[in-house]
């Protein structure tokens, strides 16, 4: 349903005599708190980000790590109705008992209305800065000799409205319609409705329509600004007074009609919840049949960005979207990934920097193939069981799910929308490690992905300390009792890049895209089989599948292994030569070992044994090779000496069971990275060097696979450790 547009917004409130209100200040109220205001994530304080390359400054620069180990809090049931614990008196989004009301996702009934209520008061409150108004008489009013009636408001109503770029349809925004329906107007309609009514109970039901009064916070809470304008474009405003006698407001919409088709026909309205409003069944069914065709245009959804809790919407089909722009970019096996901006008056801040413009701030919205209730719940529990969502310690390196909802018969999930992956960041950056600044956020990155996918592998039960032992004997404190995951599909393109996040987070990575992830029970650790395995990254998986064993944790560990060697490759010697030549030479390697025209870069090789049908794997000598060439450049300081040793002998090891877990890795990287804030000339100083296997000893050193696969590999290499060892 689509309207010409009349006037410009700005020209016909300034013909009707309308002030235009304050504008509202951009800061999220969505997470407000009754007593300390913004709370958590949403409220991190820190110096506005200005804009800024790769290269760091001093001033720019604070010695914190990016993240901390915290156990994901407990899973808290939806049941009954819950308010949202963010809300202030009176004004919380109604959380009824859904379908989806599991574990703590909120379903949110009355499409944010709301919530859309409290972010207004609280914003209102801000730009303010001052005690609440006394009286409507404070707030904008129209000039005396300015005539306004329902036709030039419709016509202010069609000329701020804008389409949607989902579909040709036309919606108000609500900033629009605190524009429009402003309490001078709606006393001056009233009394055109109402001429015999006294001006007092005029003013009461003006009060009633745009705003009632609260102690508690600054300016007016809406009740029937939505009913009213639905009013004003039926060009029925005197029906107002039924919603005002039976006190019905704005929280009800959207309506629906309901028809008696085995009796006598009759036209009812009734809410979503199928509650039927007898108060109305003397309206007109034109009237009834009016009001539903214009409520399309005001009742759009306000969003509720994840702070505590992720919301959950349901929305009928015939709801429309306040989106800007809606681009598909991406269709998998799961769903389409579409990049959409949302109307900057629909959705609260959330993580977004105070000087990022919101209307320039995108969205990741997947739409699951599936339309199976069972399917997005599955998809949605990984999530809730990762504890993926901001904190008050600050953000994890796992894209956060922002919110969800249903329209129609489809399930959405929104994220934020990233920079790029680590690909694009490795093609768009250089790198200096002779800068401090730059070692240390390298660092900082890995132990953030280390801990983010101990996180998948140990989702509940990970500790507030990173001083767990490295083998403990009880493994209740490393493990879930019930489930264990592994993302299975860990590679650069996984790896979403943001260049801004949570304000104070510049150049942070998250790991993403866990179509592939998967949960198992705890008896099953280690025992699930290698033909059950979906999907793999080629370049990056590990032997383990090819070699007929068991999958485990470990799985992953080589292929972040694979990934943190390009990453320190490209720290080293930059991206052509790391993502060209090193690739390259694993390529020309793989065609003369297997005798094939088209080599793989994978960074194994198979070998078939004569004498058994089980095969063995070693390191491509190609890769100790580079490892080699990365060891041996001048600007390699000690940290990076280390981190080579650490992929080379605990992560990229073709015996998954002498692999090292993240529980293992985690603290020896935030060891480098601690001595490395302290120690600038330690993080900095390049020197060059060699590989040193004696670091990090083997589990098990006994054992003839690890012994004959560490021999092999030199011999590849051509070179032992200790014809190296002696040249230096």
């Amino acid at each position: 349903m689509e309207f010409s547009k009349g006037a410009n917004i700005d020209e016909e409130l300034s013909r009707l005599g309308i002030p235009e209100p304050p504008k509202l200040d951009r800061s999220d109220a969505g997470t407000a708190r009754q007593n300390n205001g913004p709370t958590g994530a949403d409220s991190v304080q820190g110096v506005p980000p200005q804009p800024w390359s790769w290269r760091f400054n001093g001033a720019d620069f604070k010695i914190t790590e990016t993240c901390l180990d915290e156990a994901p809090r407990g899973f808290r049931h939806v049941s009954g109705r819950i308010q949202n614990p963010s809300s202030f008196d009176g004004c919380s989004s109604d959380a009824g008992a859904s379908s989806c009301s599991f574990i703590s996702i909120v379903p949110v009934r009355d499409m944010g209305h709301s919530a859309h209520i409290e972010w207004e008061s609280y914003s209102n409150q801000n730009e303010s800065g001052t005690s609440p108004s006394k009286s409507l008489s404070s707030q904008p009013q129209a000039t005396t000799d300015a005539y306004v009636d329902v036709q030039s408001v419709s016509n202010a109503i069609f000329a701020a409205s804008q389409t949607s770029a989902l579909e040709d349809r036309s919606f108000l925004p609500l900033d629009a319609l605190r524009q429009l329906v402003t309490p001078s107007v709606v006393r001056r309609l009233m009394g055109h409705a109402f001429v015999d009514t006294e001006p007092v109970i005029l003013n009461s039901w003006a009060t009633d329509i745009s705003g009632e009064q609260n102690p508690m916070t600054a300016g007016y809470q809406p009740k029937r600004r939505k009913l009213f304008a639905i009013l004003i474009l039926m060009e029925q405003v005197q029906l107002i007074k039924d919603f005002i006698e039976n006190g019905i407001d704005d929280r009800i919409l959207p309506l629906k009609i309901k028809r008696e088709a085995d009796q006598e026909p009759v036209i009812q309205l009734q809410t979503e919840n199928g509650l039927i409003l007898h108060c109305l069944d003397h309206w007109h069914s034109r009237h009834l049949s009016s009001f539903i065709q214009w409520q399309e245009i005001i009742c759009t959804p306000f969003f509720q960005l994840a702070g505590h809790v992720v919301h959950y919407y349901e929305l009928n089909s015939k709801t429309i979207l306040p989106f800007k722009t809606y681009k598909l970019v991406r269709v998998g096996g799961y769903g389409s990934v579409r990049k959409v901006s949302i109307h900057p008056a629909h959705y609260n801040n959330g993580t977004v920097s105070k000087d990022q413009e919101k209307d320039s701030r995108h969205f990741a919205i997947k739409q699951l193939h599936s339309e199976c209730q069972d399917e997005y719940e599955r998809e949605v529990e990984l999530f809730e069981r990762l504890g993926a969502q901001s904190n008050e310690h600050g953000p994890d390196h796992l894209i956060q799910l922002q919110l969800t909802y249903k329209h129609g018969q489809s399930y959405y999930l929104v994220f934020p929308w990233a920079d790029g992956n680590l690909c694009e960041f490795w093609e768009r950056r250089t790198a200096d490690p002779s800068n401090h600044i730059e070692t240390v956020w390298l660092l900082e990155q890995l132990l953030g992905l280390v801990r983010a996918l101990r996180k998948i592998h140990h989702l509940r039960t990970m500790s507030n300390s990173d001083t767990l032992p490295p083998v403990s004997d009880r493994p209740r404190m490393l493990f879930d009792d019930k489930h264990w995951g592994r993302h299975g599909d860990i590679k650069p393109e996984n790896i979403l890049w943001f260049q801004e996040y949570k304000e104070c987070h510049r150049d942070f990575l998250v790991i993403s895209d866990f179509g592939l992830t998967r949960f198992n029970s705890a008896d099953s650790r280690s025992k699930v089989a290698h033909d059950s395995v979906m999907g793999f990254s080629g370049s990056y998986r590990p032997p383990d599948i090819d070699l007929k064993g068991n999958i485990s944790q470990r799985y992953d560990i080589w292929s972040l292994g694979c990934v943190f060697l390009e990453f320190v490759s490209w720290f080293l010697v930059g991206n052509f030569r790391t993502r060209k030549e090193f690739s390259d030479t694993r390529i020309e390697e793989d065609r003369i070992h297997t005798g094939s025209i088209l080599g793989e870069d994978q960074f194994f090789n198979l070998n078939s044994c004569q004498n058994t049908t089980c095969p063995t794997a070693d390191v491509k000598a190609s890769v100790l090779r580079w490892i080699d060439v990365l060891h041996k450049q001048d600007n390699c300081a000690e940290p990076l000496h280390e981190l080579l040793d650490l992929v080379q002998f605990t992560m990229l090891v073709p015996d998954s069971k002498e692999r090292w877990v993240c529980s293992r890795i985690q603290p020896v990287i935030k060891d480098l990275l601690q001595r490395s804030k302290n120690n600038a000339y330690y993080a900095t100083m390049g020197t060059s060097g060699v590989s040193d296997p004696s670091k990090f000893p083997p589990q098990s050193p006994a054992s003839p696979f690890v012994r004959r696969g560490l021999r092999h590999s030199y011999l590849l290499a051509n070179v032992t450790y200790r014809e190296v060892k002696a040249q230096f």
